[in-house]
């Protein structure tokens, strides 16, 4: 934990972009946003906005332009003329690291220092009922970052009952200033319900197609985000997915998660599992002969086979057996091999009685042409 006190309140610089403030009312929910950027002056600039009463969002982006650039960006209630006026406020300090006010002092839970002309994005979440809120900030390319977790509004602001604009303010040196921009206030803080009913279809050996049902929310459903093994593979406005690029006989945990129309996220579904299909042998079991250059008759043991094959020159060799579903049970061999006949043990002990390919594979060393032969195996009760 850090932090911050002063005595006396910085001043600040630059010049004022014109700012066009509209209002969007979607289902009597509040959302509004500033359609330019501001940048900052040596005097308060303070900009009005919907009254807030309750819990509500607000998320901008600043960028500073010099390494000791220094400022305030503050949400407050009415005209601000003074920074003990900002109930909420982010200071930027000229050391480049950025503060939040906790009650009496500036603090931080992380430190988060800036480098001027990169874009932080910020998002507050703000309860004025119980006068805290919380701060998390996003480099640019980086993964959000909590300022500060549930700070006290500024002691002075202790008893407001309503929040109504946002004010910015940075000291005057030459060259420094901050620009703030898409600032937006937001009182829908309701997240879209959890997608559910997941299903899978045109299920293959490296893709399928994901199904939902569609989530609802008091705003409106505007997308959604799918994850494979908890990590996002992009976006979409459907209930459907294509997922591809996979492995065969592979299982895929899917979930998916809801988003509205002002940025809420629901929580992710729960995991629904996807098996793709096993690599066909392309063989026809009933009219399968055995080939010569391979011989499998059982050991002495009586648990298991040997497989005795034949390789006509230095190859690269594979041996997999699968069932007649085409499902790989095992790999008996996988290497380089000089010409020869070799001779291995298979252990079936385990496998249940029924029919059974053996595949093998061989692709003569400095060619790019494979030779694959087949062979019927029946294991017996």
């Amino acid at each position: 934990m850090y932090s911050l006190q002063f005595g006396k309140e910085i001043n600040s610089v630059q010049k004022f972009l014109s700012v066009f403030v509209f209002a969007v009312i979607i289902a009597g929910t509040m959302n509004v946003s500033m359609a330019q950027s501001v940048t900052s002056k040596s005097s308060w600039q303070s900009f009005n906005v919907s009254t807030q009463t309750g819990s509500f969002r607000v998320q901008f982006d600043l960028v500073m332009s010099l390494a000791n650039t220094q400022g305030y960006v503050t949400v407050q209630n009415g005209t601000i003329t003074d920074t003990p006026q900002g109930a909420c406020i982010i200071y930027v300090h000229q050391s480049g690291v950025i503060w939040a006010r906790n009650g009496s002092s500036y603090t931080s839970n992380g430190t988060v220092r800036f480098t001027a002309g990169t874009s932080y994005h910020f998002r507050l979440e703000i309860n004025v009922p119980t006068h805290t809120y919380s701060i998390y900030v996003t480099p640019s390319g980086q993964s959000e970052i909590t300022l500060g977790a549930n700070y006290a509004f500024r002691t002075e602001q202790a008893s407001v009952t309503q929040l109504t604009g946002w004010g910015l303010r940075s000291e005057a040196l030459a060259g420094s200033y901050m620009t703030v921009s898409n600032m937006t206030f937001v009182s829908d803080l309701t997240a879209p319900t959890v997608p559910s009913g997941l299903s899978a279809g045109n299920i293959t050996q490296n893709a399928f197609d994901l199904n939902w049902e569609p989530s609802t929310d008091n705003v409106g459903v505007t997308g959604y985000e799918v994850f494979k093994d908890g990590v996002s593979i992009g976006t979409t406005t459907s209930t459907t997915m294509s997922v591809t690029g996979l492995s065969s006989e592979t299982v895929y945990a899917m979930t998916v998660r809801a988003r509205d129309a002002v940025g809420n996220w629901s929580a992710q579904s729960s995991a629904y599992n996807v098996t793709t299909q096993g690599i066909s042998t392309g063989v026809n079991v009933a009219e399968m002969t055995d080939v010569p250059n391979m011989l499998i008759y059982s050991d002495e043991s009586g648990i298991g086979k040997k497989v005795k094959f034949l390789v006509p020159s230095a190859s690269i060799v594979t041996l997999n057996v699968y069932n007649v579903d085409g499902k790989e049970i095992t790999v008996l061999v996988d290497e380089v091999k000089s010409a020869g006949e070799y001779t291995l043990e298979w252990n079936t002990s385990e496998l249940l009685p029924g029919i059974y390919i053996m595949r093998m594979t061989v692709l003569p060393t400095g060619t790019n042409k494979s030779i694959t032969f087949h062979k019927k195996i029946v294991i017996a009760e």
